[in-house]
Parts: C-alpha cells; sequence; structure tokens
C-alpha cells in the first residue's frame, strides 16, 4: 500500500496521472446511479411528510440569497452572457426552478445534472435539469469520458464538457454522491409504517382484532355471518362509535393494542429526530413534533438563523464552487452568492437603529456613519460628530447675541421668534425627511404600477361599448380596496424609518427619546400608516371613478378606456408619486415629533419655516407661531385669507385638520416644541 502510494505521488509530481481512478475492464462501460432513485423518491419524498418537508426546506432557501456574476472584482453588466443565462436558463424554466429541482435531485439521489446546451458558435446558451436516474457515467483512464441518457430504449450520448455535474460527497464512490435520503431511509420507513398501521386500525375496527367468545359451538356458515354482521356494524371510521351489543351467552376479548397504547411517541421522536439530522434542518421548522413540544417564537428564529448559517451556506458556497470551477471558463466571469440580504441573517432593525442612535449621541460616529449603518444614504453637513445638546442657558446666550447683532460663522437666524440651535434642529429634520423621499417616491411607483396593471386584467376581451360599467365598477372598487392594505404594509417600515432618525435630531435638541419599540409610538405609527393609505386610496379611487364615468358618458369603447386609465396613471406616476415622496415625508416627521413632544410632557409647540427665498407667503405668515399641544393651527374647514393680498384666492382647508406642517403640498415647514 506504501509503495502504490508512493508510486501515486510521485506520478503526481511529474505531472501524469497518479492512480487509473477504475479498473481497465470497467472503462467504457456505463455505470448507473448506485443508489434506487425512484424508491426512494416514492417512498421518502412522495409519501413521507416530514422527508418532504425537510427536502422542500432545504430546495426552497437556495431561492434566497441572490447570485452575482463577477468579473474580477467588478460586477458584470446585465448584458453580460452569463447573467442573461441565469436569468432565462431554458424555455419555461426558471432560476428558482432550476435550483429546487438540483436540490432536490441531490437530495434524493446525491447527484445532480445540468446539460449545457450551446449555440451555433459552441457558446452555452441554455441549461437543462436531467434526471439523474436516466444519467449514467462512462468511465475512462482518467476520470470520466462521458455520459449516457436513456429512456426506455432511447439512448443519447453527452461529452463531459456538456453537462455539469453535482454531487455530495460518498468515501466509496469515484462518481457519485451519498443522498442524505439513504442515511435516514430506515427512519423514515418506520414512520412509513407506523402511518401505515394507523391508517389499517381505523380502515378496520375501532380498536384492534379481538376475540369475539361464545358459550355455544358454532359451524362455519354461523361464524361466518356474525364476522360480517360485527363488521359491518362496527367496523370502520364511520361505525367507530357504535355501542355494540352482546348475546347472554357471548363475550369480547380484546388481544390488540388501543389508539392510545400504539401512539409510539418516543419511537415517533426518534424517526423525527434521525430524519431532521440527516438532512440538518431543525424540526421546529417544518412543524415536526419533536421539535414544536418546546417551540417558542424566539427558539424558532434562532432555529432559523442556525439552518441558513450552519447547513445552506456552506451548501450556497459548494454549489458556486462547483459551478465556477466547469463554468468560469466558458464565460471569463464567476458566480458569487450574496447572503448579506438574508432576512434570518440580518439582525433586528430596530437593534441596528438603537445601536446606530446610541453610538451618535454617545459621539463615537459621525451622523453618516449611524446612517450608513442603518442602510440609508448621507446627507450634507452629516460628516460631523453629534455637538452637545444645548442648555436653556446656551439658548439665553444665543438670543442675547443675535440682539447685539453678532454673527457666528454660519448663517444667522433672522427670525428672533428661534434660537439657532432650534433653526439647527429643523433643518436637520428636514434633511431627514428629504433622504427618505426617493424609498417613498418608488414604494408609491411601484404600488400604482400594480394597481394599473389589476384595473386593466379587469376590462372585458374585444371591442363591445362600455355598457357594463356598472359590474367593472364594483370589480375596480374591490380592487381598490384591495390595494389599501398594500399601502399599509409597503409604508408603514418607510414612516417607522423617518421617525426612528429624527428621534436622532429631536433628542439631540429637546432631550426627547421617541423609540419606536415603545406601544404608544407603535401603536401611533400604525394608526398613522392606516390614515395615510386612506386617503392616498379615496383619492385614487375618485380619480379612477371620474375617468369612469366620462367614459360612460362619452360611449368609450374598451381600448380607449383602457388608454385612458393607462394615460391617467402614468400621470400619477409622474406628479403624484413626487407629491407624495415630497408631502408624506415631511408630514410623517412633523407627526411623529408632534406625538414625541406630547408622549414627553411638552406643552407648547411653534411652526418654523425656511428663511428664504423660496418660502410662499403662506408659510412666511406662519413662521413662529404658537399653539397648545391640544391645539391645532387651522381646523378642517377653515379658510385662511392670503398673507399679503385680500384680493387673492383664500386657502380653505379641506384635506384635514391643520395639527403640524405641511400647510400645503411642497411644504418646507416643520413644528419644533416649546421648552
Amino acid at each position: 500500500m506504501t509503495n502504490r502510494l508512493s508510486l501515486a505521488w510521485t506520478a503526481l509530481l511529474h505531472g501524469k496521472t497518479a492512480v487509473r481512478v477504475v479498473p481497465t475492464w470497467q472503462q467504457g462501460r456505463a455505470q448507473s446511479l448506485p443508489v434506487d432513485y425512484k424508491t426512494l423518491a416514492a417512498d421518502g419524498y412522495k409519501r413521507n411528510e416530514l422527508v418532504y418537508a425537510c427536502i422542500s426546506k432545504r430546495a426552497q432557501a437556495y431561492t434566497e440569497p441572490r447570485l452575482k456574476v463577477k468579473v474580477g472584482d467588478k460586477d458584470a453588466g446585465d448584458n453580460h452572457p452569463l447573467v442573461q443565462l441565469l436569468e432565462n436558463p431554458y424555455p419555461k424554466i426558471s432560476t428558482a426552478h432550476l435550483l429546487k429541482s438540483r436540490s432536490i435531485m441531490l437530495d434524493i439521489g446525491g447527484t445532480a445534472y445540468w446539460e449545457k446546451i450551446r449555440d451555433r458558435g459552441g457558446r452555452v446558451a441554455q441549461l437543462a435539469p436531467i434526471r439523474p436516474d436516466r444519467m449514467s457515467i462512462i468511465p475512462g483512464s482518467d476520470g470520466i469520458a462521458g455520459y449516457e441518457y436513456t429512456v426506455g430504449s432511447y439512448k443519447a450520448y453527452f461529452e463531459p464538457d456538456d453537462i455539469l455535474q453535482f454531487n455530495y460527497y460518498d468515501p466509496v464512490s469515484d462518481f457519485y454522491g451519498m443522498p442524505p435520503l439513504q442515511i435516514c431511509a430506515a427512519a423514515a420507513d418506520s414512520d412509513n409504517q407506523r402511518t401505515d398501521f394507523t391508517r389499517a386500525f381505523f380502515m378496520n375496527a375501532a380498536v384492534p382484532y379481538g376475540l369475539l367468545k361464545t358459550k355455544q359451538a358454532l359451524d362455519r356458515a354461523e361464524t361466518t355471518r356474525i364476522k360480517r354482521q360485527w363488521k359491518e356494524e362496527y367496523g370502520g371510521v364511520d361505525n367507530w362509535h357504535n355501542i355494540a351489543v352482546l348475546n347472554a351467552d357471548a363475550d369480547y376479548q380484546r388481544l390488540g393494542l388501543t389508539q392510545s397504547e400504539m401512539s409510539f411517541p418516543d419511537l415517533t421522536n426518534l424517526a423525527e429526530t434521525r430524519i431532521c439530522m440527516a438532512f440538518a434542518v431543525p424540526p421546529v421548522l417544518i412543524g415536526a413534533m419533536v421539535g414544536m413540544e418546546h417551540s417558542t417564537y424566539s427558539n424558532y428564529e434562532e432555529a432559523g438563523r442556525q439552518f441558513i448559517q450552519g447547513t445552506m451556506v456552506p451548501m450556497f458556497h459548494e454549489f458556486v464552487d462547483t459551478f465556477n470551477a466547469d463554468m468560469a471558463d466558458e464565460f471569463q466571469a464567476e458566480l458569487e452568492v450574496d447572503v448579506s440580504e438574508l432576512k434570518l441573517l440580518q439582525e433586528d432593525r430596530t437593534a441596528v437603529f438603537e445601536r446606530a442612535t446610541k453610538a451618535y449621541i454617545g459621539g463615537l460616529v459621525t451622523l453618516n456613519e449611524g446612517r450608513e449603518e442603518m442602510g440609508f444614504e448621507e446627507v450634507p453637513d452629516g460628516d460631523e460628530f453629534k455637538k452637545p445638546a444645548p442648555s436653556p442657558f446656551t439658548d439665553m446666550l444665543g438670543t442675547e447675541r443675535e440682539n447685539r447683532g453678532e454673527t457666528e460663522e454660519e448663517e444667522p437666524v433672522k427670525s428672533k421668534a428661534f434660537t439657532k440651535s432650534e433653526a439647527d434642529t429643523a433643518r436637520q429634520l428636514e434633511r431627514i425627511a428629504r433622504a427618505h423621499e426617493l424609498a417613498f417616491m418608488k414604494a408609491s411607483r411601484g404600488l400604482f404600477d400594480d394597481e394599473l396593471k389589476e384595473l386593466l386584467s379587469l376590462l372585458p376581451k374585444g371591442r363591445r361599448k362600455v355598457d357594463w360599467l356598472n359590474l367593472f365598477m364594483v370589480s375596480v372598487d374591490n380592487a381598490l380596496n384591495g390595494s389599501r392594505p398594500k399601502w399599509i404594509t409597503v409604508f408603514q417600515p418607510l414612516i417607522a424609518a423617518v421617525l426612528a432618525e429624527q428621534g436622532v435630531a429631536l433628542e439631540a435638541q429637546f432631550g426627547i427619546s421617541f423609540d419606536i419599540r415603545n406601544p404608544a409610538v407603535a401603536d401611533f405609527i400604525q394608526q398613522y400608516t392606516y390614515k395615510f393609505a386612506e386617503k392616498i386610496g379615496d383619492t385614487t379611487a375618485k380619480g379612477v371613478k371620474d375617468l369612469i364615468a366620462r367614459a360612460e358618458a362619452e360611449g368609450w369603447a374598451i381600448p380607449e378606456l383602457q388608454k385612458q386609465l393607462s394615460e391617467l396613471y402614468s400621470g400619477w406616476d409622474e406628479w403624484r408619486t413626487e407629491l407624495i415622496a415630497r408631502s408624506e415625508t415631511i408630514r410623517a416627521s412633523n407627526s411623529g415629533a408632534r406625538e414625541s413632544y406630547r408622549l414627553a410632557g411638552v406643552q407648547r409647540l411653534k411652526w418654523w419655516t425656511h428663511e428664504d427665498d423660496q418660502r410662499c407667503d403662506w408659510c412666511a405668515s406662519m413662521h413662529g407661531k404658537i399653539i397648545g399641544i391640544t391645539e391645532s393651527f387651522w381646523n378642517q374647514g377653515d379658510v385662511m385669507p392670503h398673507p399679503t393680498d385680500p384680493d387673492k384666492s383664500p386657502m380653505k382647508f379641506d384635506y384635514e385638520t391643520v395639527n403640524h406642517p405641511p400647510l400645503h403640498g411642497g411644504c418646507r415647514c416643520f413644528v419644533l416644541a416649546v421648552m
């Protein structure tokens, strides 16, 4: 043995084949899959619930991380051939399907194949999955010489370069892998047999077969009659509860087990544990009894993280390594798997916000460093460390300097209604709101696009006149009402992010904490988002219904209504999404600020606006206005005369009561606490 290993090592050093993988007499002869793939699939994956759940859980996990194509250290563009191949690997087969089928075939058979279908130029143009039980490997003198594909009497042959093969490791196989289902097959069989036993119990009798004894001798005909009658009256699921009545000379003796006696909890738990252990899936994740007995929400989450980190991440990397070893030279690029966005691996957002906030307030990081940790974009003037919160003495000193006409290096505050620190806080709140506008705009644009697609799908086909509008109006109502919960789901975390970030600025200025984990704050965010979605939905419904009413009045055909609906939503994509982004970030920020002031016991509020050439006369007239915390700046239905020209049209507040800015669309004002 030592001499053979020495010869093999010497041959490897001199660039020669070290050892023959298979004996000479086996070379050129097709070797089929060494496991009974069909039996494992039929009795395991397609019959045993636990096996199916484990295999499906692992397969689904492959669709969650993002696959990236790299050329050197740079991301490949969308037009790179490998990117396009992964986006559309084969007709009517998605990348998710390709990855899931590979995982399932590996778990059942230990080996999986993708055929590399080439174009006329010899480039890989498609990837197609191939069942491993139909493929046989043809060994050569130094490895795999080819593949043989067999379906019935049909045979096809593939060159090694045209097949991408994936294997689990098998220590005694040169070409094939060892599936985890083979390891736990005995446990799965045992579990199946217990299931069969239970099924037979319910199919045959309320309790297992017993002995019916009589004092008198019975002939064969009488015995057959009694057995048939007993089974008809008391056998099967439908009759298990019927009461048996015996003659005085008859007695029933139970021979089998009752249902409770045959539950075998220890054996069931043992089988479940072994199956889950073979697949490295925590039992609680798939609802196995052995896992649910001690499950809680916290250990469910921890089990999920353990499954992704301990089981799937190594398998992700193994898949990528195998893929690149075979395909990197084909495309001059490599595949990478990005697990950073997997939800279970991401730290809780609230914990991230809290840590970043404390680090900023403690002076350990700059504002932009804290924002980066939260996943937000940088803001101007954000590369400085937090300054100590001003004291009342500092505010008084600042006011005295303003009264004496003294200025600092920064732009002075023109109005004496505000200290410089208050104005700085207002500007900081505006920068925070502006930084979230793009997310608000993208979210509203995506929701509008979804609404339009659904409305267009409700239009009947053909060119009939619009005489069915009453029915269509009902469908539109249902569709738009169903869209409102989607707005809540999408915007609630966006609004919470604005409020969490502005809490940093409020604590820096006033020492007021706005913790989004506070039940009162969480309830406020939920109620605010619901109200926001209702108003957006009402405006959308009015616009669509007005258009349908116009279609009815003018007798539009279906194509015309389709065109007008598309143009309506297209216009909203251009201006309404921007208005939502601009106004609702300001509204959410001010609404959250007012609520935080109220929770902190603040008694009075003050309106602040920019003192520049861009502010309007309406906002200028509100600058410095003070109200009580329970009061409103304007009530719904109030009319505000034009501040500088009484001949101009007034502003009517028919949208809502004005408890805080914005005063109008595009408003840049903020509300501050009077300390």
